[in-house]
């Protein structure tokens, strides 16, 4: 029974993990670049109608990681924490873990702000980018190539763990 709820964990984590960045890639390197060629009018419309969907497809692939990759650390620990400090796979697990548990809590935060700035955003027809739309814009240039960042090093880690201890 053990042995089966494990497997089933680890296809989640595995699954809901290679979502989370593959879409953090997509937006990094594909939808940011490509709304930052667009005017400002298409370019709002386009942001209203993209971003709330893809912070929520990133809270639901990001929340899902974090929880069945917890829950997967502990029961390989055999809820000994100190597994996480003495072993070097323990150890791995655990920063691959935290830094995918500050970005889980970035996403949140960022999440629930943008969210709040885009609900209260209204577009002219003929009018130039709301200030809202401007600054979400600026941080998008941003803060999705260090997600891409610390996620690739999570990955590289636990492709480490799973593969290499």
């Amino acid at each position: 029974m053990m042995v089966e709820l494990v497997s089933v964990l680890r296809w989640i984590h595995e699954l809901a993990a290679i979502t989370w960045f593959g879409e953090v890639f997509v937006v990094t390197h594909i939808i940011v670049p490509t709304i930052g060629r667009l005017p400002d009018s298409p370019k709002g419309l386009v942001m209203l109608r993209l971003y709330p969907r893809i912070f929520r497809m990133a809270t639901i692939s990001s929340s899902t990681t974090i929880i069945a990759g917890a829950t997967l650390a502990l029961l390989e620990a055999r809820f000994d924490y100190s597994y996480f400090l003495t072993t070097f796979r323990g150890q791995l697990i655990l920063v691959g873990g935290l830094i995918g548990l500050f970005m889980f809590l970035l996403h949140s935060t960022v999440e629930r702000v943008e969210m709040k700035a885009l609900s209260r955003v209204r577009i002219e027809p003929q009018g130039g980018l709301p200030e809202e739309l401007r600054v979400l814009d600026r941080r998008l240039r941003i803060l999705p190539r260090v997600g891409f960042t610390l996620l690739t090093i999570v990955l590289v880690l636990m492709i480490y763990v799973s593969h290499g201890t």
